[in-house]
């Protein structure tokens, strides 16, 4: 027969667990944890061509097999499994052990599975035409400079999206400001300020 306090500590682990992950799940759902864009710091892009195209998927969203919403999953599902083994079907502590890892991957896998399925169609089904973009109105999330590429952000077909970006007319646009796609080469975008005041040149 296990020892008291053995049992004692490994049931306090399955609750602690369980406790743990529900709230981490919880708080990745409320905060957006599963995806999403994040602007990031000023930084020059290297600069990059990936040929003449007309389509392309919007954005690049992916779901790791290690990411928050897998991992608290896992967690959650070890200590769930881990609490209904020793207390429903009161199993040894190596059983328990087993069970609960089996029981933690297995739904994470199922989370994953749905997480990537839901992603990879929702962004399948908003393809954008890059010939639609010329004309629209974006705004710079890293900074352009005299000769070098920097990124943009526009609203296309109801979705943020974001896209490398040179200068037109060869002149460093500071981040924040609003230019108008010019042209499209590739997946590229050659942009202009959109108010010929707002960018003078530097000197």
């Amino acid at each position: 027969m296990e020892g008291l306090g053995n049992a004692g500590a490994l049931d306090c682990a399955y609750f602690l667990s369980f406790g743990t992950g529900l709230v981490w799940a919880l708080f990745v759902v409320v905060t957006g944890g599963l995806g999403g864009h994040i602007d990031m710091p000023d930084a020059d892009v290297p600069d990059f061509n990936v040929g003449d195209v007309d389509t392309f998927d919007v954005g690049s969203v992916e779901v790791s097999p290690i990411s928050p919403i897998t991992i608290s999953t896992f967690i959650t599902a070890f200590g769930a499994v881990g609490i209904i083994a020793r207390q429903l079907f009161e199993v040894s502590g190596p059983i328990s052990l087993l069970w609960s890892t089996g029981g933690g991957l297995l739904l994470a896998s199922v989370m994953f599975l749905f997480y990537s399925r839901f992603l990879i169609g929702s962004q399948g089904s908003s393809e954008v035409r890059v010939s639609q973009l010329v004309g629209l109105t974006a705004e710079v999330i890293a900074p352009i400079a005299e000769d070098g590429v920097g990124e943009i952000a526009v609203v296309a077909q109801g979705s943020r999206v974001t896209y490398p970006a040179r200068s037109s007319q060869g002149v460093p646009i500071k981040r924040g400001t609003l230019v108008i796609i010019d042209q499209m080469l590739g997946a590229q975008a050659l942009v202009s300020p959109r108010d010929a005041g707002s960018q003078p040149p530097t000197p």
